[in-house]
């Protein structure tokens, strides 16, 4: 009984001196987290896991999140109520091969590789001088202090309630009549002039600070 106890301290022990696995993970499931790019498709979408089973992929100003497992060479992988399982054929530190389920049963006919790419260096933007009301072209953003805030576009009628975070220079909306429509941007802040880039390769749209009446 002390040798079993023993051994499992040492387990233990060295999981957390690797710092990269653990008993309940696994080193497999710590390659998983970071970005990923389906090769041969460098101008598309990324998809990020990340540590503690969730992720997002982004593509040109949008952002859809998920959950995910991966037990057995399995990907579990949880949209809102839809889930997806692929077979992980593949796994290493800078490439995975998927393999999705076709007719409930798995298909190397349309097996995909992804590889693993650096994610943006994140900018630093001030938190504090995003709050308040930003006007632009047609669309007007207006940034509270505790993460709500209003988004109005002048082409249609009526507000639209909003929350919003702010990480290094990436901002996030969530609009709360749809859960499902996020959208981000990288931004920055010059005195009384906000630029919003949402990395679509489309030139930026520029905002102008203006008092509230």
């Amino acid at each position: 009984m002390k040798k079993s106890i023993r051994i499992i301290a040492a387990v233990l022990a060295l999981a957390t001196m690797l710092g990269i696995c653990t008993l309940f993970t696994g080193c497999a499931s710590s390659k998983l987290v970071g970005t990923w790019q389906m090769r041969g498709d460098e101008d598309g979408e990324q998809i990020v896991f990340e540590k503690g089973g969730k992720g997002y992929i982004k593509d040109r100003g949008y952002i859809e999140e998920f959950k995910w497992k991966y037990s057995n060479k399995k990907l579990t992988v949880t949209f809102g109520d839809n889930k997806t399982v692929m077979k992980v054929s593949k796994l290493t530190g800078s490439r995975m091969v998927l393999i999705p389920k076709e007719d409930g049963r798995y298909s190397s006919k349309y097996k995909e590789t992804f590889v693993k790419v650096k994610g943006r260096t994140s900018g630093k933007a001030d938190k504090s001088k995003l709050i308040g009301n930003w006007e632009g072209y047609s669309k007007m953003f207006s940034f509270n202090a505790n993460g709500t805030g209003t988004y109005l576009s002048y082409y249609y009628y009526g507000e639209e309630a909003i929350h919003w975070t702010l990480k290094g220079d990436e901002l996030r909306i969530y609009f709360d009549e749809d859960s499902d429509d996020i959208r981000y941007f990288y931004i920055t802040i010059e005195g009384d002039t906000l630029t919003l880039d949402d990395d679509s390769g489309s030139s930026p749209d520029i905002y102008t600070r203006v008092v509230a009446d």
